[in-house]
């Protein structure tokens, strides 16, 4: 019996053996694919969603054409190589630093410095310059100059113990943090305390004492917004004052001649303490982030290589929060609000745009506009005590006079000339932009020379704007026909309704040599119903048009609706369908042309070509007239100087111009 026992827990311990053998690779295997499938959903998920981004670091693709055509040029590109379009984008990059930088201030013609010029370069942001921001801004500069081997490229001799000091002695932990693809919290200040630096490093100033340029730089980009309230990120923060003022100190002391101030920041930098240069600054220039090459074209300005010539693209002012835009930057959580409840948490609160459109300088432009011409409520705005440096701010090494701006019209020949004078009055080359606007049709709808006038501005050196009817380009030379450098429009007529007045897109192109020197954003000015001056976002590349319930950060309308309608009603159209349609409005607007005639309307415009507008001589008060034609339900034409501009587009039938034509005879009594 003890012997059956044993037999069977033998043969149970054996069959656990081998169960055990048998199941336990299988285990593993589960458990390796329990991590494999973890590790994979999250992986797929983000290699679909930046596949492009995936392909381009590790090479390949993440899709297959169809249907291959394999004599086809699906692309062709510009460069000959991949080292040949990197030169491109580094030249290319220089010159937007050289073209763009602006020059705030020049006491005594402190720049530029002497070629052979022995430099201080002061601050923890002088060794750690802002190349990009966050976001799609975000760049890798490890192969970027620095401004020390920027300044030595150019001649000039970088106080070396200064700049060890930064990078490995003391000062370097105090350095910025690099900043990442998107930031998750406001970037902060990261200066030396002016104690931390030893008598051997301020010592070594005097040798290098032609100048002192110091660099304040601030990140700016996507993910968070910067820090306001308690702490102001865009205002100098105590150890920068220091630092500041003890260079001044060594200013006064003879050590240094002049203060040079580099302003590395895409955010506009709060200058108070430039109000009464209390640090006596001598020379300040922005440089904005400088990208991969652009601290070289920095110091080619700073010994007088290139000549400053940009504007600023922002309002400098003494206070940052001297505009309403800051005081309504506050969120507030809405009443109610139940944490865990209905509503999610990125929407439990809520911003008042109480400023509406004027932020920035349209603010403080309209404002003061507002306050001299004695309109509105301005109050007592003394626009000098908050802004420093306005939208468009520039100086240059050099000065410039233009005068004698005219243009004539010479009917033998039915061109224009378009003559302005500038001089450049100083000792130094420069550069000053001189353009020419024209637009065909023009407002009077009367087809200019547009050869004569590319002709005459690129003889002149300037160049040449078209805005067009895009309709009409079924039927007329393009732009690009013509030569024109930029050409800019309304996409209205591209199958969007009127719908109140909108909304609408607007389109805008150029050469292909000027293709990416395209702005990123553009402000037009507008007046509203009321008649009142107002701004509106005419274009802009990139946008985050997001969910009102997702979104975290901004809210904005999406035009992209417009612009793919007036996209399928081009598809729609085709070369030929566009073609009919301008051939159908010009047929209309010639037809209607003849019928007013023989009422007395005669064109204003003599024998000069029209498109579908066109601009009569009027029997009759035209005011009056356009009353009396939408008291019979029809919209005329616009009175403009003593006549009517009339418009045909293809949605008006013969049946309707007819009938317009007996509703003015009846009202002129013919």
């Amino acid at each position: 019996m003890d012997d059956l026992k044993m037999q069977k827990q033998t043969l149970k311990k054996a069959y656990k053996k081998t169960k055990r053998k048998h199941i336990t690779p299988w285990k593993i295997l589960a458990i390796i694919c329990a991590v494999v499938m973890i590790v994979s959903i999250p992986l797929s998920i983000l290699l679909q969603k930046f596949d492009n981004t995936m392909a381009a670091r590790f090479g390949g693709s993440f899709w297959k054409l169809q249907n291959e055509d394999a004599n086809a040029q699906y692309y062709t590109s510009d460069f000959n190589s991949a080292e040949e379009m990197v030169n491109y984008g580094l030249a290319l990059t220089q010159q937007v630093e050289a073209e763009g930088a602006a020059l705030l201030m020049n006491n005594n013609n402190a720049l530029p410095l002497a070629a052979d010029a022995k430099v201080s370069t002061f601050s923890s942001s002088s060794v750690n310059l802002v190349y990009g921001g966050t976001g799609s801004g975000n760049i890798d500069a490890s192969t970027a100059d620095t401004l020390r081997t920027a300044l030595e490229k150019v001649g000039v001799t970088v106080n070396p113990t200064l700049w060890d000091f930064y990078t490995v002695g003391a000062g370097k932990d105090y350095a910025r943090s690099k900043s990442g693809t998107v930031a998750k919290s406001s970037e902060v200040t990261a200066e030396v305390p002016w104690d931390v630096y030893t008598d051997e490093v301020k010592d070594s100033v005097a040798q290098y004492g032609d100048a002192a340029i110091v660099t304040l730089s601030r990140v700016g980009g996507e993910g968070a917004d910067l820090s306001y309230g308690e702490v102001n990120y865009l205002a100098l923060d105590e150890n920068e004052k220091a630092m500041l003022q003890n260079v001044a100190e060594m200013k006064k002391n003879g050590t240094v001649k002049k203060t040079i101030l580099l302003i590395n920041s895409a955010n506009a930098l709060q200058v108070d303490f430039l109000k009464n240069n209390e640090y006596d600054i001598d020379a300040a220039l922005w440089i904005g982030d400088v990208g991969i090459s652009g601290i070289n074209a920095v110091a080619e300005i700073l010994t007088g290589k290139v000549n400053p010539s940009g504007s600023l693209v922002d309002t400098y002012c003494y206070d940052n929060f001297s505009a309403p835009a800051m005081w309504n930057f506050t969120p507030t959580t809405y009443e109610g609000y139940v944490e865990g409840g209905d509503v999610s948490a990125k929407a439990k609160s809520y911003m008042i745009y109480q400023e509406g459109i004027y932020v920035g300088y349209k603010y403080y432009e309209t404002r003061y506009e507002d306050f001299v011409t004695g309109n509105g409520n301005a109050g007592d705005y003394a626009y000098g005590d908050i802004v420093a440096y306005p939208f468009g701010y520039g100086m240059s090494y050099t000065d410039f006079d233009i005068s004698d701006m005219n243009v004539n019209y010479n009917a033998a020949d039915d061109t224009y000339t378009v003559t302005v004078k500038v001089t450049n009055t100083g000792d130094m080359a420069g550069k000053k932009t001189v353009q020419v606007y024209v637009q065909s049709p023009n407002y009077f709808g009367v087809l200019e020379d547009m050869d004569a006038i590319v002709s005459a501005a690129h003889g002149a050196g300037a160049k040449v704007i078209m805005g067009v009817n895009p309709i009409s380009l079924g039927l007329l030379k393009t732009p690009g026909e013509y030569g024109v450098d930029i050409a800019v429009g309304e996409g209205q007529p591209l199958g969007m309704p009127l719908s109140f007045g909108g909304p609408y897109l607007g389109f805008m192109t150029c050469k292909k040599a000027m293709m990416r020197k395209l702005p990123g954003r553009i402000v037009g000015q507008t007046t509203d119903a009321q008649g009142n001056r107002c701004f509106v976002l005419t274009l802009q590349a990139r946008e985050q048009h997001i969910r009102r319930e997702k979104a975290s950060s901004n809210i904005c309308s999406n035009e992209a609706l417009c612009a793919m309608t007036a996209s399928v009603y081009l598809a729609a159209m085709g070369p030929r369908g566009l073609r009919q349609v301008a051939e159908t409005c010009a047929s209309h607007a010639h037809y209607l042309a003849g019928e007013l005639a023989k009422l007395g309307f005669s064109l204003r415009s003599g024998e000069k070509p029209f498109f579908h507008e066109f601009c009569t001589d009027c029997p009759m008060d035209p005011a009056l007239l356009c009353a009396k034609l939408e008291e019979r339900g029809i919209l005329g034409g616009l009175p403009v100087d003593g006549g009517i501009l009339w418009c045909c587009t293809e949605l008006n039938t013969k049946a309707d111009m007819d009938q317009l034509i007996a509703v003015i005879g009846e009202v002129l009594g013919k």
